[in-house]
């Protein structure tokens, strides 16, 4: 077997902009300070408590109140918009991956119960073997950790697992594990981030990755991937 890990927002699904919104009117009622969006998006990929930390200066009560504020507003502005928020070609491409012999997982920063609501309202929950969130580990992205953790749990060596995320922490996080990595530069990361961070390639689309994956691995199961591929094009 092979494992195909996907992070979740910025990736599957479209919540970076929703999510740095929310964080920005949480600090500010908190705080009074009005980071910019560039700075939010920065930190999208990290563990909510770090990012609530940073956008804080630091101080640990305003820190919890933004962290406890954001999860508020998640449950009641993000949660109910799942099904609109998938990426487009994620519903085929998982299909594909899954028909094609790959294991699925979602490595997330965000906890476990927070993952499993928004995919089950994206209506994605079916599509994925297993889910790590950043409360399932010790030491979550950009440690090597929850990817370690997802790969034990799917019974897959490193050698055959692949990365895909669009922050500098999902690429960091898979080069650490051992895993080969593919960027996504249509959430937060630039494609020069992901670059820099190791990325082996970077693309601009989902469908992109998804052929990227089936160049990493050829042959799955009982039939290629190619195959596979070209079945869905109607050839």
């Amino acid at each position: 077997m092979k494992a195909a890990l996907f992070d979740l927002d910025g990736t599957l699904l479209d919540t970076p902009s929703m999510i740095v919104a929310a964080l920005r009117e949480e600090t500010i009622r908190v705080t009074g300070r009005r980071h910019s969006d560039d700075r939010i998006r920065a930190l999208v990929g990290l563990p909510l408590d770090d990012i609530a930390e940073a956008l804080a200066d630091k101080d640990a009560d305003h820190a919890n109140r933004i962290a406890s504020g954001y999860r508020r507003r998640y449950i009641e502005r993000i949660v109910p918009t799942g099904v609109g928020l998938v990426f487009p070609f994620v519903e085929v491409g998982l299909k594909q991956l899954r028909e094609a012999g790959w294991s699925i997982g979602v490595v997330t920063s965000k906890n476990h119960q927070g993952a499993l609501e928004i995919l089950a309202s994206a209506g994605l929950v079916s599509a994925i073997d297993v889910v790590v969130g950043a409360d399932d580990v010790a030491d979550p992205k950009p440690h090597p950790v929850p990817i370690l953790a997802a790969l034990k749990r799917l019974g897959v060596p490193p050698k055959y697992a692949v990365m895909v995320g669009d922050s500098r922490y999902d690429i960091q996080s898979g080069g650490r594990a051992g895993v080969r990595t593919i960027g996504v530069n249509y959430g937060v990361g630039r494609a020069s981030d992901l670059a820099e961070a190791g990325a082996g390639s970077v693309h601009g689309s989902f469908q992109g990755a998804v052929g990227e994956l089936g160049k990493c691995f050829p042959t799955h199961g009982r039939r290629t991937f190619a195959a596979i591929a070209t079945e869905r094009k109607g050839f």
